[in-house]
């Protein structure tokens, strides 16, 4: 009897201790599971953001080889800069004279490049009064130096200048400033900006999602027009920052989603974000309504001064957010079933996992043709190595080349043929760099080196260097 008690008791202390394993390592794996999915989720949220930061200075970078084209190729022209150099000594009649020149010449130019969405086109005479906005041509004579900085710094430098400034017209302005010489002379500048509704078009190509911008309050009243401050109202996510709602009506929703899912996307973020947005810095808040997944990025603008303007704000649909609940409910479930199974479910997962991230980050670095880094890990490297010679003030060079007529091979040849060029490219150029150098393939038949501690009298050696040798 007593031995069958103490059996009895022997199985029921097995039995515990059993369920006490379980239980703890159940809960072990389930808290291991969570953890993966929560980086997983923070991984996500980061490429999303990484992905929209991108896509932005692209596309201000493609609007900014359009302005350095129109200014070489049509407006640094004498019949543009004869009447600017007239015009800096003339008496207000005759400059209105010449004003109505310009205007008349450029005119016809100035409807082409609206439909480019290059709205803004402002000529302006030394000591930064403007001359003509062709936008607005009853709009003249004004001292904008209060409000623009890229135009006084181009006066003083003599030297273009880019980026992201308010203005009396156009507050969300991407900046394309250029000085005018007539006879050697400095005669004035020309701008050439473009407004958010631009970027957000080209945005919408790669990328269908819902987009907007909010301003800070200091800087509408100190830009803007009075009468055009009337347009901006404050915004439902952080009552520190404003919008226009003359450029919410001009962008229509898109990316799938509704005026009724933002209203309750910023009801649910708006609390957070203060002190989020607070930061200056890209952030990312996800939000959920009636089991659909969202995600609300913020990229920080600063302007040509670096100083915090506002943000730029995109509003997604995100299936993948979904598809991870689900596989962590699978997950958990799993652990529920038998601790056994998930004990080796979870050591072979954890193998599978570090291969799978070894070969993801291989496929995420390496251009699969030619064994050598891609455009995503070249990105990465170049960001690094950008700051890197800021921080130091080393110098930093770039190669960008590509194979000439390479069409042409692969429409002669076939592509098998011009995939054997571009290896065989690759590896004549990867022994030939230095082993600090990053050869990258950017794309098609477009290959990049970064070049540090390299000024730009090395780096031409170099590439002449590598010309000669892929000549040979």
């Amino acid at each position: 009897m007593l031995d069958a008690m103490r059996e009895d008791r022997s199985i029921v202390f097995y039995y515990v201790i059993g369920l006490i394993f379980i239980v703890i390592s159940s809960s072990v794996i389930g808290w291991l599971y969570y953890q993966q999915y929560l980086e997983r989720l923070q991984l996500h949220q980061y490429k999303t953001l990484e992905k929209l930061e991108m896509q932005f200075n692209s596309t201000a970078a493609h609007y900014q080889i359009i302005a350095d084209t129109l200014f070489e190729n049509i407006l640094n022209k004498p019949e543009v800069t004869a009447i600017m150099a007239e015009a800096v000594t003339a008496d207000a009649d005759r400059q209105a004279v010449l004003r109505e020149q310009l205007y008349t010449l450029l005119r016809p130019l100035y409807v082409n490049l609206k439909k480019q969405s290059i709205h803004q086109f402002h000529f302006h005479l030394p000591g930064v009064i403007s001359f003509l906005r062709l936008h607005r041509p009853d709009k003249f004579g004004d001292d904008i130096s209060p409000i623009r900085d890229t135009i006084i710094h181009v006066n003083a430098s003599r030297e273009k200048a880019y980026g992201f400034e308010g203005g009396r017209v156009i507050l969300d302005g991407f900046r394309n400033v250029y000085p005018l010489f007539h006879n050697e002379q400095f005669v004035g500048t020309v701008e050439l900006s473009y407004p958010f509704l631009a970027l957000r078009k080209e945005a919408m190509r790669t990328y269908p999602a819902h987009y907007h911008t909010i301003f800070k309050l200091d800087m509408i009243k100190k830009k803007v027009w009075e009468k055009d401050q009337e347009n901006y109202r404050v915004s439902d996510l952080d009552p520190a920052y404003y919008y226009n709602k003359k450029t919410i009506m001009a962008c229509p929703l898109s990316g799938g989603i509704s005026d009724g899912e933002i209203n309750r996307i910023n009801t649910q973020i708006a609390p957070s974000l203060p002190d989020a947005l607070s930061q200056r810095k890209s952030v990312i808040k996800p939000a959920s309504l009636d089991e659909r997944n969202y995600q609300v990025a913020f990229i920080p603008i600063f302007n040509f001064k670096q100083e915090h303007a506002g943000y730029y704000v995109v509003y997604l649909k995100d299936k993948e957010i979904a598809q991870m609940h689900d596989a962590f409910r699978n997950q958990a479930l799993l652990v529920s079933i038998a601790n056994f199974a998930i004990i080796v479910l979870l050591i072979l997962y954890l193998r599978s996992t570090h291969i799978k991230q070894k070969m993801l980050h291989k496929m995420a670095t390496t251009d699969v043709l030619t064994n050598i880094p891609n455009r995503n890990h070249f990105i990465t490297i170049f960001d690094h190595e950008f700051l890197t010679s800021q921080r130091y003030a080393h110098p930093l060079s770039l190669i960008l080349f590509d194979i000439d007529h390479f069409k042409l091979v692969n429409d002669t040849y076939g592509h098998d043929i011009g995939d054997k060029i571009l290896i065989e490219v690759a590896d004549l150029i990867r022994v030939h760099v230095r082993q600090s150098d990053l050869f990258a393939r950017w794309g098609g038949e477009e290959f990049a080196i970064i070049l540090p501690k390299t000024g730009a009298k090395d780096a031409r050696i170099i590439a002449e260097k590598l010309r000669k040798r892929l000549e040979e």
